[in-house]
């Protein structure tokens, strides 16, 4: 189903492009796809994407993140290469059973993000998650909530980044980050335009 640029909510709309592409040191840098690039946000139709990446971002238990996609509470973001999916990065609230830590809060979406093997390294899971945060925030959202392994080293640089901090937790963390405006998204310049 073709998805013109008007179907896409404006803030997902080319935002914070620029400063992806400024900052990537990797050898092979996002600007070498930003011709192939696109970011829209995530649909009811998405389920097979988001089960894609869900198996991707928590391959022990993926159903959590994309069971019942498209139902009150989900949103997000996809990353597209070239036509295909490269990655997406989504939220969902959780009932207080379903909850994974006691700090968490129905009212509080938790996201998970997953980037294609392939893509990692570019730059493309800071600008997601970019776009996710600025999505809740559009919303109305606080906050949100994520679980990460402290092995992660590059999720944790990823969250770390962006304003997530430690609730609870020793090896494997429950963090939080603000996204109301003046929270973490207040360093994130915003540029406007397609890309």
């Amino acid at each position: 189903m073709s998805r013109s640029e008007a179907d896409v909510p404006e803030g997902l709309r080319g935002r914070c492009v620029a400063e992806v592409l400024m900052s990537c040191r990797a050898t092979r840098s996002l600007a070498n796809f930003a011709h192939m690039v696109a970011f829209r946000a995530a649909t009811g139709d998405d389920r097979s994407v988001i089960e894609k990446f869900a198996g991707l971002a928590n391959p022990s238990d993926p159903g959590r993140y994309f069971e019942r996609w498209g139902r009150w509470g989900d949103f997000g973001v996809i990353a597209e290469t070239d036509g295909q999916p490269s990655g997406a990065a989504w939220a969902r609230l959780f009932s207080w059973n379903e909850l994974r830590d006691r700090r968490g809060s129905p009212e509080v979406p938790e996201i998970a993000i997953a980037v294609d093997p392939s893509f990692r390294g570019l730059g493309f899971g800071t600008l997601l998650l970019r776009e996710l945060m600025s999505a809740a925030d559009r919303l109305g959202y606080p906050a949100l909530d994520l679980s990460v392994n402290t092995a992660n080293h590059p999720a944790m640089a990823i969250y770390t980044k962006l304003g997530f901090k430690k609730v609870s937790g020793e090896t494997r963390l429950w963090m939080r980050a603000i996204v109301a405006k003046g929270g973490a998204l207040a360093s994130c310049s915003r540029p406007t335009g397609g890309l």
